[in-house]
């Protein structure tokens, strides 16, 4: 299961489940001397089977309340889920509320087990009303993070790209400056232009003669 990312609030959530084990623990060993109780005195199976039953639901909370608290120390816990195992706690404490409150009005017996029951509904509809305020809260932030992109008028122009070349490879060619008469150049080392009074050397035989105004 993927981390969650809600800011739970421990300093109200533990609290709330650790007095709820408590609580719940304290009517299992009770729900326990009752059934022990009733079969010492030879109680009717009817009535067993209606303690037991009772004594596995109260178990089955408790368990969820355990649940909760390990998927809150793991970072699994999300508000979806709190909500949905709260709302079933809070029926079942709900119902037991009003079966007691339906009993103590026809036998008008005394209100301690009232109380009990009370009590430990009021601590599940806390929790039950954390689990809606954090869902809504979360819905809402879920919906401001959702947009409609804006239209971009770029995504609609054309192509202006240049079409990438996919010839043959063009052979590059060296620009630096070679002189003709080098070896291998335009003019080859055999045709260099000597004046027609032969070489070098028979051409500057003699000195220049000097001009008559000279000394």
């Amino acid at each position: 299961m993927a981390a969650s990312t809600v800011q739970w609030k421990k300093r109200i959530l533990l609290p709330i489940w650790i007095l709820r084990i408590v609580a719940m623990l304290f009517i299992c060993v009770v729900f326990g001397i009752a059934i022990a109780y009733v079969k010492q005195n030879g109680g009717s199976s009817v009535s067993l089977g209606v303690v037991i039953f009772f004594y596995l639901l109260i178990i089955a909370v408790l368990l969820l309340d355990v649940l909760q608290i390990l998927m809150l120390l793991n970072h699994n816990l999300s508000p979806i889920g709190l909500l949905i195992i709260n709302g079933i706690q809070t029926t079942f404490w709900t119902s037991v509320l009003l079966m007691d409150i339906t009993y103590i009005a026809k036998e008008r017996s005394t209100a301690t087990g009232l109380i009990m029951s009370l009590s430990l509904s009021a601590l599940f509809f806390a929790t039950f009303l954390y689990a809606i305020i954090m869902f809504i809260k979360q819905r809402r932030e879920a919906k401001r993070g959702q947009y409609a992109p804006a239209h971009n008028p770029a995504n609609t122009m054309p192509n202006l790209a240049p079409t990438p070349y996919t010839g043959p490879a063009i052979q590059h060619h060296s620009t630096a400056y070679h002189s003709p008469m080098r070896d291998n150049g335009d003019l080859g080392a055999q045709n260099i232009p000597y004046p027609p009074y032969g070489g070098p050397p028979s051409y500057y035989a003699e000195p220049p003669a000097k001009p008559a105004n000279m000394v």
